[in-house]
Formats: structure tokens, C-alpha cells, sequence
């Protein structure tokens, strides 16, 4: 008779990391938002940076990377998860993403919270011990106010843009410009994403509209027509290229 054999293996073999218990809680977040943050914090260990790539985190987890990126929006758009890609002389290098470990609340001051990993506005304010001496004048709120970071996600929209062209736009007052009066309509990171893949899969190969492929013209009061238009089947074959991260 075969007798039956059990094999163990240690499961932080390959390595760890802590999630915070107030990311797990956070109601905001999707699940999906919530399982990229943890596979991050596995490939953090003790620290507080990781880079694994796009390709790598989509696999693993069984995600699309549409998905992926409609969902670690959420972790950027809450200060979870900060995302930075630096060039190298062969193209950009894998995205290191920052978990950042101590934050500040509004109106609460800084030494008071050292939370790992939780963002301002996912901490809980009913704070029992907040006196109200420890609060600023009202001109130090409004200038604390004023100074609130803009959540429109520039940077990673310019990006974008440089790696499916090979250009390298700087993320300038005047392309910010364009982007915010477009978000002001409503249109969101998906929509620039997809305007930008309508065009490069129309414009790239085609050398007299090349040139075009910039933000003045991209993200220009036509957006909205850039955004509604349907490829022929051609077309969107040739669009389908893979990005290396």
C-alpha cells in the first residue's frame, strides 16, 4: 500500500512584507485596490519601496492591466501608493512604487499620527485627546488649504504619452493646463488613456501626422471627438503592441 507523504514549505520563504490594518479597512478601496497594495507590501519586506513590473503584478494576480490601472488609481488618488519611473540610457526603468509610512491629518497635527501606511484621508478623526489649543489660527488653515495637492495625475498621463511615442514631453504649466480644463469636463485617466491609444494607433506610422502626437493637439478642446472614434478593425490590430516595463 502507497503510503501518503506530506510536504511542507515555508510560506516566507520567498519573502514578506506588513500591510497596514487601516488599508484593509479603508471602505474606499476596491478589493482589487486592496490585493495590489498587499502584493506590493509583500515585495517591501521591511522597507518601504518595491518594483516589480506591471507585466508581473498582472500575471500573478490574474488582472488585465486596464484593471490594474483603474484600480491602483485609487491607491495613488489616496496617497497609498506612490509611483515614480526614472530613464535609463535603454528606455524607462520598472516603476518603483513608494508606500509611504508616516502621514498627516487635516487638523490634526503631525507628531500626533505615525501611522504606516495610511493616507490623510483615511485616517479617523474622532480623536478624544485632540485639544482644541493644538489647532492653528484660521489664516494658517486657509493657507494650509490653499496649498492642498491637486489630484489630477499629470505626471502619469505625460507619461504615458512619452512611452507610446518615445517622446519626452516635461510635465509644463502649459500641458497641465490643457489636461486640467479637460478634467474640469469630466473626462478622467481612463479617457486620456484611450485618446492617446486612438491616436498613436492612427498617427504613429503615418508621417504626416506624427508631428501631432503632443499634448497641444491631444488634449485640445477635440478631445472629446479623439475620445468617440471608432477604428477599423485594422487598425486596432496594429495598436495592440506590448509595453515593456
Amino acid at each position: 500500500m502507497d503510503k501518503n507523504s506530506l510536504k511542507q514549505e515555508d510560506l516566507l520563504a520567498k519573502g514578506y512584507g506588513m500591510i497596514p490594518k487601516l488599508v484593509m479597512k479603508d471602505a474606499k478601496l476596491s478589493v482589487e485596490a486592496k490585493a495590489i497594495y498587499a502584493y506590493l507590501c509583500s515585495y517591501c519586506g521591511a522597507g518601504d519601496t518595491a518594483f516589480p513590473a506591471i507585466d508581473l503584478i498582472c500575471h500573478d494576480l490574474t488582472i488585465s492591466e486596464k484593471r490594474f490601472q483603474r484600480h491602483m488609481k485609487q491607491l495613488k488618488d489616496s496617497n497609498y501608493v506612490r509611483i515614480e519611473r526614472k530613464r535609463t540610457e535603454n528606455g524607462f526603468s520598472n516603476n518603483i512604487y513608494t508606500l509611504p509610512k508616516t502621514v498627516s491629518v487635516q487638523n490634526v497635527p503631525v507628531q500626533s499620527v505615525r501611522v504606516q501606511g495610511v493616507p490623510v484621508q483615511n485616517v479617523p478623526t474622532n480623536i478624544n485627546s485632540l485639544k482644541s489649543n493644538s489647532l492653528k489660527s484660521n489664516s494658517d488653515n486657509k493657507n494650509h488649504m490653499s496649498s492642498k495637492p491637486d489630484p489630477i495625475p499629470y505626471s502619469d498621463i505625460i507619461n504615458y504619452l512619452n512611452e507610446k511615442t518615445g517622446r519626452s514631453f516635461k510635465v509644463t504649466e502649459k500641458w497641465k493646463s490643457l489636461i486640467k480644463a479637460r478634467w474640469n469636463e469630466g473626462q478622467r485617466y481612463d479617457e486620456f488613456i484611450k485618446v492617446i491609444d486612438n491616436k498613436v494607433a492612427e498617427w504613429l506610422d503615418n508621417p504626416k501626422m506624427n508631428k501631432y502626437l503632443r499634448p497641444e493637439t491631444l488634449f485640445s478642446n477635440k478631445f472629446d471627438g479623439y475620445l468617440n472614434e471608432q477604428h477599423p478593425a485594422k487598425e486596432e490590430r496594429t495598436s495592440n503592441s506590448t509595453v515593456v516595463f
